[in-house]
């Protein structure tokens, strides 16, 4: 499989497209088990927050860095940065500054790692004044 048929296949899914699970941080494709994306552990001290303005429009006030692992054949293929606001109910893609702008693929991936959580996921970057270029 090339790279770019990898990244079409997880950008063109839906969440409805993986089986989830929350307690080992994986998501495995039901139409190519090879391709998985995994969560890795957050780092809670002070060096795993994460500090931006747009991050304190939420209840909960801190953020950490949290990066998703797209993998093909359990391989890295590419690292996916977010960010857990408001107490880990959304993992929001680092946006591009000072547009407040993410990308169609990071909005889809977003989707994806958020179908979970029972928060909607529009709502939370709509309210981080996030948009979709």
């Amino acid at each position: 499989m090339q790279y770019s048929e990898f990244i079409q296949h997880i950008q063109h899914s839906t969440p409805e497209d993986w089986i989830i699970n929350d307690e080992f941080g994986t998501y495995v494709y039901k139409d190519n088990l090879s391709i998985t994306i995994k969560r890795e552990e957050v780092d809670f001290s002070d060096s795993g927050r994460f500090y931006e303005e747009w991050t304190e429009r939420f209840p909960d006030k801190k953020a950490y860095k949290q990066r998703f692992l797209l993998c093909y054949n359990q391989t890295i293929v590419e690292d996916f940065y977010t960010v857990a606001v408001d107490g880990f109910r959304s993992n929001i893609p680092y946006p591009k500054l000072p547009e407040m702008t993410i990308t169609e693929a990071q909005f889809k991936i977003g989707q994806i790692i958020n179908s979970i959580g029972g928060h909607s996921f529009e709502e939370y970057i709509k309210r981080a004044g996030i948009s979709v270029q």
